[in-house]
C-alpha cells in the first residue's frame, strides 16, 4: 500500500472527527446534548423524553444521548431537511454495510466485525470510521482481499441486504407514520440493536442453506443491485423534494452551513451539521474507494483499457443517483471481475 494512501485516509479520518464532533462542540450543540441527557429532559420544552429504557443508569445515559441526537433530527415539525439528510445517509449506509459484510466474508466467514463497524459509524460518525475501513481494505487488496466468497456466504448476501432494508424502518418509519415522541424514541433505541441483528441474520441464512465449494459472485452483485437501487431512489426522491417540495432547497438539505445554526434550535441544527459533514466526507471517501477499485486494483489487459470510462461512469452515477448507487456500481464491477477470474480458473 502506498504511503500517500495511508496519509490521505488517516487525514480524512481526523478531519472527519473534527468536522462532526469538534464542530458540534464549538457550536454548543454537544454540551447541550450531554447536559440534556444527564438531566433526562428534552431541550425542546414541548417534547417529552423517554429517560429510562433499561432501568440501569449506566446503560440508559448513553441511550439518552443517542435518542436525543436522533430525535432532534426526526422531530423537526414543518422543516423536513434534517429528516431528509438523515434518510439519505442511512440509505447510503445500507450499501456500505452490505459491502463491509461481503468483504468480511472473503476473509473470515464467521466474523462479527461488520456489526462492530456499524456500531462505530452509527454511534461516532461514518466520516470518522469509513476512512479507516477503506484503509484496511486497501492494505488487504491483492492478498486475502482477492479470495472468492464461499458459496453459502455469497448466496446469503442478497437476503441479508434485503433484511438490512427492513432494519432501517425502526429509525425512519415512525416519523413518516406520524407516531408520537415515545414511539419515535423507542424506534431510535431499536435501530441501535440492528447491527447485531444484521450479522446474526446472515449467519442464520448461511447455516440454513450451507453448501461447499467455491462461491459465485452473481448473488453478491444482485445484493449490490438491490441496495444501489434503494440508494438511488432515496437520493432522487430527496433531491426532488428538497428542490421542488418543502425541503428548503438543495443547499439546506445537503450543504453544511454554520450560519444556519439558530434556525431550528441549537441541538437540531448542530445534529444536522453533524450528519451533513458525515455525508459530504463519506461521499469523498467513496470516491477514493471507487478510484482505487476501478483504476488501481489488478485487472486483465482487456478491462484495463476501459478503466477511465468505468471511473467516469462511476462519477456520473454518484452525481445523479447518489454515492450509495455509485458505491454499489463499483463493488458490483469488482464482483464481476472476480467472477470472470473464477470462470477462467475452472
Amino acid at each position: 500500500m502506498a504511503t500517500y494512501q495511508t496519509l490521505l485516509l488517516t487525514s480524512l479520518s481526523l478531519l472527519g472527527f473534527y468536522a462532526v464532533w469538534g464542530v458540534m462542540y464549538l457550536n454548543s450543540a454537544l454540551p447541550l446534548l450531554l447536559t440534556s441527557a444527564l438531566a433526562g429532559t428534552h431541550p425542546q420544552p414541548s417534547r417529552p423524553l423517554v429517560a429510562s429504557y433499561t432501568g440501569f443508569l449506566p446503560l440508559d445515559l448513553p441511550l439518552r444521548i443517542l435518542v436525543l441526537f436522533f430525535d432532534s433530527l426526526l422531530a423537526t415539525g414543518p422543516d423536513p431537511a434534517p429528516y431528509l439528510i438523515l434518510l439519505e445517509l442511512v440509505s447510503t449506509l445500507l450499501v456500505i454495510n452490505t459491502m463491509v459484510l461481503a468483504e468480511s466474508r472473503r476473509r473470515h466467514a464467521s466474523s462479527w466485525s461488520p456489526a462492530l463497524w456499524q456500531y462505530a459509524w452509527n454511534c461516532a460518525g461514518v466520516a470518522v470510521f469509513l476512512p479507516l475501513w477503506v484503509l484496511g481494505y486497501v492494505a488487504a487488496e491483492g492478498g486475502a482481499g482477492a479470495k472468492p466468497i464461499p458459496a453459502a456466504e455469497a448466496r446469503a448476501v442478497p437476503y441479508t441486504a434485503a433484511w438490512g432494508l427492513v432494519l432501517m424502518l425502526p429509525l425512519m418509519a415512525p416519523t413518516v407514520l406520524g407516531a408520537g415522541p415515545e414511539v419515535v424514541q423507542w424506534g431510535v433505541v431499536g435501530f441501535f440493536v440492528t447491527p447485531a441483528l444484521f450479522v446474526w441474520f446472515h449467519r442464520a441464512v448461511v447455516a440454513r442453506g450451507k453448501v461447499g465449494g467455491k462461491g459465485r459472485a452473481a448473488p453478491v452483485r444482485l445484493a449490490y443491485g438491490l441496495v444501489g437501487a434503494v440508494g438511488a431512489a432515496v437520493h432522487i426522491g430527496t433531491v426532488c423534494y428538497a428542490v421542488w417540495g418543502k425541503g428548503g432547497g438543495w443547499e439546506r438539505v445537503y450543504w453544511p452551513r454554520q450560519g444556519a445554526l439558530p434556525a431550528g434550535g441549537v441541538l437540531t441544527e448542530g445534529a444536522m451539521l453533524f450528519i451533513q459533514y458525515d455525508y459530504v466526507l463519506m461521499s469523498l471517501v467513496i470516491g477514493i474507494l471507487g478510484f482505487h477499485v476501478l483504476c488501481l486494483e489488478p485487472v486483465g489487459s482487456a478491462e484495463s483499457r476501459t478503466r477511465g470510462g468505468q471511473f467516469l461512469f462511476f462519477v456520473v452515477v454518484s452525481a445523479l443517483l447518489g454515492p450509495g448507487a455509485g458505491l454499489a456500481y463499483v463493488m458490483a464491477k469488482k464482483e464481476r471481475r472476480l467472477e470472470s477470474v473464477q470462470r477462467a480458473e475452472r
